[in-house]
């Protein structure tokens, strides 16, 4: 089976971290805060695409805006919705906001530069609440744009918080690069997989932790019962907020894992997970289902959530399990990391 990285901007490119390929993420930079620090910031070769992966720890209340090239004038606009439902506007605005509430953060941004005069962002965050496996985590999700004074390519890109708090130490941002024009070997390395080759299996990957973990499962449909994901064997510590079909938002707290809160899976279903997996922090977790839902001519259902696991360890096993069946044979797992 063929290991492919499925990107929103971008053709399939090989995830493997063998062969160079083109459109693969590479690492272009990262700054890690100090405490006390407002500011992160990754100056960056002209590449047609970024991902921006923000892990941003709080010394007092704190947000996290974004800019380019140092640019404050009002040439930015957003539009988010928080936990699912709440839509908020902004424009003209001289910056992105990220997430507006004063938590951790954990995010990721989507950045095309491919047009000299409009740049577009689609970004999804999440905040921990607090530290209890009761305390439900919150998101966000953002879709902005930049529009320059002039035609310019991005050439740094610059986080920072205006809150009365301030970054504390070991925060930080990861930028990764991607560009038809450039041959460069992939960030992200493939830690793990397994292929499912009978019915009623469960997936248990062993693993080299790295910060940031991107996991991609696909379940031939076999059970009857949620989707469960345990980090290091651990079930119990466990929250979630979650949306089926896009409605409204609903939480879990004392959960025993990262769940698919949908009962029995009605179709195969392919999972995206991307998780905050920092020594020493608890566990940020944002992830989107599609569900086949039967017949072809059956519009799919779909699951967005964010979800939490209280432990402080850094990631070394994942276990995924589905109620009544586990996962059907053609049923596979992979696991990237990068930092």
């Amino acid at each position: 089976m063929s290991l492919n990285l499925v990107n929103p901007f971008m053709k399939f490119a090989s995830g493997g971290g063998g062969a160079a390929s083109a459109l693969n993420w590479e690492k272009l930079g990262d700054d890690i805060a100090s405490h006390g620090d407002d500011t992160m910031e990754v100056s960056v070769s002209d590449y047609q695409y970024y991902l921006l992966l923000g892990h941003c720890m709080k010394n007092g209340a704190i947000n996290a805006k974004l800019r380019f090239n140092d640019d404050s004038s009002s040439h930015y606009a957003y539009t988010s919705y928080a936990n699912g439902g709440v839509k908020f506007e902004s424009a003209p605005d001289s910056r992105i906001d990220l997430y507006r509430d004063t938590d951790d953060k954990f995010f990721m941004a989507y950045i095309d530069n491919t047009q000299q005069d409009l740049k577009q962002v689609i970004s999804k965050d999440m905040e921990n609440t607090d530290t209890g496996s009761g305390d439900t985590p919150v998101r966000d999700q953002t879709v902005g744009k930049y529009v320059p004074s002039s035609n310019t390519s991005i050439t740094k890109i610059n986080v920072f918080n205006d809150n009365s708090g301030s970054f504390t130490t070991g925060s930080e941002i990861l930028v990764l690069g991607a560009d038809e024009n450039v041959t460069a070997s992939s960030a992200w390395e493939l830690l793990g997989e397994q292929d499912v080759g009978g019915a009623g299996a469960n997936i248990d990957i062993d693993i080299d932790p790295k910060k940031y973990l991107w996991i991609q499962a696909y379940n031939v449909d076999n059970g009857t019962g949620d989707v469960n994901m345990l980090f290091n064997d651990s079930t119990s510590g466990y929250a979630e907020r979650y949306s089926d079909n896009f409605g409204s938002d609903a939480t879990n707290g004392n959960m025993g894992g990262i769940s698919s809160n949908y009962g029995a899976l009605a179709g195969n279903t392919w999972h995206n997970y991307f998780v905050e997996n920092f020594d020493g922090y608890q566990k940020q977790v944002m992830y989107t289902y599609g569900i086949d839902a039967g017949a072809s001519g059956t519009a799919p259902d779909t699951l967005n959530a964010v979800g939490k696991w209280t432990g402080t360890s850094q990631i070394s096993n994942v276990k995924i399990s589905v109620g009544g069946g586990n996962f059907g044979d053609g049923s596979f797992c992979r696991i990237w990391g990068c930092e």
